[in-house]
């Protein structure tokens, strides 16, 4: 009950429910305060310990795809993509590697709180002209899609060539 009368000398039991559908796994400690007309002790503090556990990561993906345009071979080009946790566990991601050597990414794993996120940079370093493509995957514990792939395009190009003519 919200409140009552309890006669003196005796004792009332209060049932409290906690909901942790949406919390994240861990540990919540809290205070639950209950006020009296008791002249010595209006306020009793009783603590309290909740325990969720069961929740799952969940993992989400700033971008499917992304495009480096002209890179001069030699030089290099950065682009971030952001993995998101959704879920309410934390998320391991064990792997996160390209297919293909002149996309390069970092971190390579990592682990991300419930509800956090972590930006991961993918590093164009063409080896050659013309259109390079490959694919960055992304393996972690999520429940449900534990492996995500990111498609990247890139396009080496010849640095231009100064000519002086004296």
């Amino acid at each position: 009950p919200r409140s009552g009368t309890v006669a003196p000398g005796e004792s009332v039991d209060v049932k409290v429910t906690f909901d942790g559908s949406e919390l994240a796994n861990g540990v919540y400690e809290t205070d639950i305060l209950v006020n009296s007309n008791d002249p010595l002790n209006p306020v009793v503090d009783v603590a309290t310990r909740f325990e969720v556990s069961g929740q799952t990561a969940s993992i989400a993906l700033t971008d499917e795809f992304i495009l480096f345009n002209n890179v001069f071979v030699g030089n290099e080009k950065e682009e971030t993509v952001t993995i998101i946790n959704t879920g309410l566990a934390t998320l391991t991601v064990s792997d996160i590697s390209s297919d293909q050597g002149d996309f390069t990414v970092t971190p390579e794993s990592a682990v991300i709180g419930a509800g956090d996120s972590l930006t991961v940079t993918v590093t164009f370093a063409p080896s050659t002209t013309g259109s390079i493509n490959g694919l960055i995957t992304v393996t972690s514990d999520a429940a449900e899609d534990g492996t995500l792939t990111i498609v990247v395009n890139g396009v080496g190009v010849d640095p231009p060539i100064a000519v002086f003519d004296p």
